[in-house]
């Protein structure tokens, strides 16, 4: 019920967005050439810090497709990738150093029984999405950043530009790499096709047609070949059969938690154009982290928000946000 309404509110965004002379005049112009890995890297390693991982405690590595793993107390590991594209690493970085500053801030007289771990992954993954969409897409964000990205990358134009690029709308086939728009469709589609397998009214032999075809019908594109359609994603080869889901409600969670923060803490963004996360850091700590599985996963967005879970806020946060930026 929760995804009948979200996809045909995100559907019905991304059509407004598509009919704006704004998109029809965008393109990418900012991140045209390869920078090095050291450029990367730099970066990377300064918005964990900030974020709140030390290093003593935690470390970045490379994988092929980026994870977070605990070891065990105070030992958190986290990878990323490096391409073309210094923002797919920058922005998956900060993806799993929200997931990685969860585990190092679970309740650790807890740590090793059932209590020291998430309720759920859709609260783990409110975590990384909250760091990776609300503050690390957001302008306060960015006004620190991008004087560092243009120094470092030897970037043209302005912010606005900028801003611009780092939320740029375009439908793509890769999960991974979509945007706010898009992600939750790509979502839900992985959900109908799940459902469809459970139910038996889905064989796998029809698994990469009717993806396709979903892919079509919500995105209004066609993947080339089955690596950047159904074969994207290692999920399904390890059984994680209702892991995608999560992901979703990790990203209305994290809308709910972002409005309840602005609340709260009113000087917050004034805070975060400083560069300063702490106070961000030491109010999920307070809020989620340190409760660990004492409750339940909508027992905490409630106690939290004041409501279970809302993708209306959700929904209203990215009306705001791209109505400004497209001029809808």
């Amino acid at each position: 019920s929760v995804f009948l309404r979200l996809k045909k509110d995100l559907v019905d965004l991304l059509q407004r967005i598509q009919k704006s002379s704004v998109y029809m005049k965008q393109k990418k112009v900012l991140l045209q050439k390869k920078y090095s890995i050291e450029q990367q890297r730099f970066l990377c390693d300064d918005v964990i810090s900030r974020i709140g991982l030390k290093k003593e405690s935690s470390r970045l590595d490379l994988s092929t497709h980026p994870f977070t793993q605990s070891i065990g107390i105070n030992d958190v590991r986290l990878t990323t990738n490096f391409r073309d594209n210094p923002l797919f690493a920058f922005e998956s970085t900060i993806h799993e150093a929200g997931h990685a500053l969860y585990e190092s801030q679970l309740p650790e007289k807890e740590i090793y029984t059932i209590l020291g771990d998430a309720p759920s992954l859709g609260i783990h993954e409110s975590q990384s999405r909250f760091w990776e969409n609300m503050i690390g897409k957001g302008e306060p964000f960015w006004r620190f950043y991008f004087p560092q990205f243009q120094k470092t990358f030897q970037l043209p134009g302005n912010f606005d530009q900028w801003f611009h690029e780092v939320n740029f709308v375009q439908p793509s086939c890769i999960r991974i790499e979509s945007d706010e728009v898009t992600y939750c469709l790509h979502i839900i589609l992985r959900f109908e096709l799940e459902l469809g397998l459970i139910e038996g009214s889905l064989s796998v032999r029809d698994l990469p047609k009717k993806w396709n075809m979903l892919m079509k019908e919500l995105l209004g594109i066609t993947p080339k070949h089955d690596g950047e359609g159904v074969l994207q994603d290692m999920h399904w080869s390890q059984g994680a059969i209702g892991y995608f889901p999560t992901y979703a409600l990790g990203t209305i969670y994290d809308a709910q938690l972002y409005s309840q923060l602005l609340k709260e803490k009113k000087s917050i963004e004034f805070q975060i154009k400083k560069g300063d996360f702490s106070a961000v850091s030491l109010w999920l700590r307070k809020n989620i982290h340190t409760l660990g599985r004492t409750l339940l996963a909508d027992e905490i967005i409630k106690k939290v928000c004041g409501e279970g879970l809302n993708p209306q806020v959700y929904v209203d946060y990215l009306n705001k946000k791209f109505s400004d930026i497209y001029g809808l």
